[in-house]
């Protein structure tokens, strides 16, 4: 995952694939659809943050899936 953060709904995402899913669709997570916005996404702790770039995991595709 590259530049992981957290939703507050706690889901997360590459930060450059959830900041395109809200500027060109509804505003929205698209795992549980609850509201969203830039503004709203964090990022994570330092330790999660490692762990997740080292997975080397893009949510594109996730987000390509659902139609975002």
């Amino acid at each position: 995952m590259v530049a992981p953060c957290i939703t507050p709904c706690l889901h997360a995402f590459c930060r450059a694939c959830i900041e395109d899913v809200i500027e060109r669709s509804k505003p929205a997570c698209p795992l549980c659809r609850a509201a969203l916005s830039k503004a709203a996404l964090q990022d994570p702790p330092p330790a999660a943050a490692e762990k997740a770039e080292a997975e080397q995991v893009c949510c594109a595709g996730l987000l390509t899936n659902r139609g975002l």
